[in-house]
């Protein structure tokens, strides 16, 4: 399956590579604060910490990833209950063939989330109607689930996070002395809401940092999970 956290550098070059708050890429069908989510499956989340060498070579390390995927848990965990935004359920019990059929939809949900997060940052005037027009779907293949789980949507979160070594941190430093900008070390997490019934996408939010936040912290993790859902639709009462 093709990552779009794994493009994430391209990206970065293309939207430039100061630090961003986040941006809500659409709030889409969720405008509607009488329909808001209730019930919430939770997709299991795809995060990948990697270690990024002198040389620019990123190596995923499990350890890392595992320790930033119980972080996101248990920052999601403490947020919901404080804000009482929806409640969050395991995906049941799955046949064989439903699992192949989810599966089939994190990847394509990998594709389409990446394009939405990549044209709506889009600074092509013909891509720029996309920030608004916000019409993404993974179409209907999932109504079993809400079926079977009773949820009104899905959530899934993408994450990638690169950490320099210290040969990297030197090798930055040295190059600054000679006017050599080397690229920095981005923190990307994203979150998305899906429609059981229609796969429609009705919300998405993004975090990037670049060399402040380090996910294996679980105060960092805090503070992105608490940034992705500042303004989520209903909110406080909005």
């Amino acid at each position: 399956m093709k990552q779009w956290v794994g493009r994430i550098g391209m990206c970065l070059l293309l939207i430039g590579g100061a630090a961003q708050a986040a941006d809500t890429v659409s709030l889409g069908a969720a405008l509607d604060l009488q329909h808001l989510p209730q019930k919430v499956v939770m997709i299991d989340p795809h995060l990948e910490v990697k270690e990024l060498s002198a040389g620019g070579v990123s190596e995923r390390v499990d350890a890392w990833s595992d320790q930033a995927k119980k972080n996101l848990l248990e920052a999601l965990s403490k947020h919901l209950a404080a804000d009482h935004l929806f409640d969050t359920l395991a995906v049941p019990q799955l046949s064989d063939e439903s699992h192949t059929i989810l599966d089939e939809h994190v990847a394509l949900y990998d594709v389409v989330g990446y394009n939405a997060y990549f044209f709506g940052k889009s600074r092509f005037p013909a891509w720029q109607h996309k920030a608004k027009e916000f019409d993404y779907t993974l179409g209907e293949g999932l109504s079993f689930l809400a079926q079977q789980s009773g949820a009104d949507a899905a959530l899934f979160v993408i994450g990638e996070d690169y950490i320099s070594t210290e040969g990297r941190k030197a090798a930055r430093i040295a190059a600054a002395l000679l006017g050599i900008v080397l690229p920095p070390s981005p923190t990307f997490l994203s979150m998305g809401l899906v429609d059981l019934k229609t796969g429609n996408i009705l919300w998405m939010n993004y975090v990037l940092a670049m060399d402040t936040k380090d996910m294996r912290k679980a105060e960092d993790m805090n503070a992105l999970v608490d940034q992705l859902f500042k303004r989520y639709p209903g909110k406080n009462g909005t």
